[in-house]
């Protein structure tokens, strides 16, 4: 978790309006690394929903490594990952 907290870039609203919470983002990593059906289940507001979208959206872009396996085959994985802001 230590790249996403190094790639967060906190919004604008969000530093000015002092908003804190936590931003509950699930999601499927499926059987080639790829994040699918990415949804933001909740969040505090003032743009921490687009960061955290944006963030994930990049981890796309990263090497894939790591899958789970059953049977020695890659399976996809339902993924709940909670980002605090504050």
């Amino acid at each position: 978790m230590s790249w996403i907290a190094k790639e967060m870039k906190y919004p604008e609203q969000t530093r000015k309006n002092k908003t804190q919470g936590r931003c509950i983002a699930t999601f499927v990593v499926n059987t080639e690394g790829y994040i699918e059906n990415l949804v933001i289940e909740t969040e505090p507001g003032d743009g921490t929903g687009n960061e955290v979208l944006r963030i994930l959206s990049k981890m796309n872009m990263q090497k894939k490594d790591g899958f789970r396996k059953k049977n020695g085959k890659n399976v996809a994985a339902f993924m709940t990952l909670p980002v605090n802001f504050g």
